[in-house]
């Protein structure tokens, strides 16, 4: 059984892969494992200000996604936005581990976490 996410637009499919529907309700977006753990690195930059990270290029698809992901404002995690050219934090919501089941095995950032038996 797949967890359920808390963003009420977003699917998980098997392979940890998220579909969410475009702006338009028309089509839909696959956006696969790797990608959401780019995102989800960037975010996590944005968010402890590493200045050396966020001067290389956002994730492909990365505006794309979080602009998708914010239609659900009830969603408790949102993904931030930044400015490369003025290296300025946009807007972010509270830090929150909302999103740690999207990896297969944890991420540097969450190894210091007991996992459950």
């Amino acid at each position: 059984m797949i967890p359920q996410l808390p963003n009420k637009y977003a699917t998980r499919l098997e392979d940890h892969d998220i579909i969410l529907p475009g702006l338009d309700d028309r089509r839909s977006y696959r956006f696969v494992l790797s990608q959401l753990q780019l995102f989800t690195r960037y975010d996590r930059a944005i968010r402890d200000n590493d200045r050396g990270y966020l001067q290389g290029a956002a994730p492909g698809g990365y505006d794309q996604f979080r602009t998708l992901w914010a239609r659900d404002t009830e969603c408790p995690y949102q993904f931030s936005r930044y400015a490369v050219a003025s290296l300025s934090l946009l807007d972010f919501t509270s830090r929150s581990s909302i999103l740690r089941p999207l990896w297969r095995s944890r991420p540097t950032a969450y190894s210091h976490l007991s996992s459950s038996k």
